[in-house]
């Protein structure tokens, strides 16, 4: 994963900004071809096919989806992280969207700058989850997760109110900081507290509500710039964020590794 962090949130958009820089069309040109020579490479790729007992009826797959969505609604620790998460992406999105008209307005920066911003954001995401391991072991994990909400919070008034390349790349780090180290913990927490049988469910659950309010957190922080101004959607952010973070300080106040009302034993079928 940190692998991939590298290529896709470091290197990626440092080169990305210096190709823009050399020509506008380059980088697309570069992803092009990158892609490519992907698809060619999985081509030669040689699996054994998978072995598949009995096929799915879409009745089967409802009941399935249907029994997950019941285990988690009765399960509050594990139902409280996810809302959480989503409602930490959605927030953060209403800016970073936005973050390349701070750039090259207000802060004056160039594109190859701007690339070395994403950069700087990436090298954070990294150093996050490769400390993530370390804190747990000195730290409680709710108290990890609170101070990761409370970070990207931070982070977002410090950038409304001193808009500057450095700080953007300081705060994109720390936000990305905060979002590995959010991630790694929740992800380990819904394996070991979440049901073999209902985990893939649950982990589905998870990752529709994330993806969903990116792009719904970046609609909204669009219509609030064209309102307001660029910064209105860090202000928000930042005090909406405050509010989650009371929120789960509230809903997991005494969970322990399995909290009181989490099902226990297997889901039939």
């Amino acid at each position: 994963m940190s692998v991939e962090r590298l290529g896709q949130d470091l290197v990626g958009p440092a080169v990305g900004g210096v190709l823009f820089a050399a020509a506008a069309s380059l980088p697309f040109a570069v992803s092009a071809a990158a892609l490519l020579l992907a698809g060619l490479l999985v081509v030669g790729l040689r699996t054994p096919a998978p072995v598949v007992e009995g096929r799915p009826t879409p009745r089967a797959v409802l009941r399935e989806a249907a029994d997950g969505m019941r285990w988690l609604l009765g399960a509050r620790f594990v139902r409280t992280i996810i809302l959480t998460g989503a409602g930490l992406t959605f927030f953060t999105q209403t800016w970073e969207g936005l973050l390349v008209l701070l750039a090259v307005g207000p802060m004056g920066t160039s594109e190859t700058v701007f690339g070395l911003i994403l950069a700087g954001g990436a090298v954070g995401g990294i150093v996050g989850a490769m400390l993530t391991a370390p804190l747990v072991r000195r730290y409680p994990q709710r108290a990890l997760q609170v101070a990761a909400l409370v970070v990207a919070a931070v982070g977002d008034f410090v950038l409304a109110a001193f808009p500057t390349p450095v700080l953007a790349a300081v705060v994109l780090s720390t936000t990305s900081f905060s979002f590995a180290l959010w991630n790694v913990l929740s992800v380990t927490i819904r394996q070991r507290l979440v049901p073999a049988g209902v985990l893939g469910r649950v982990n589905a659950a998870s990752r529709t509500l994330s993806m969903t309010a990116a792009p719904l957190g970046a609609l909204a922080g669009g219509a609030l710039a064209s309102a307001l101004d660029l910064s209105a959607p860090l202000w928000v952010s930042g005090l909406a964020l405050v509010v989650v973070t009371g929120l789960f300080v509230a809903a997991t106040r005494g969970a322990t590794d399995r909290p009181s009302g989490t099902p226990r034993g297997r889901m039939a079928g």
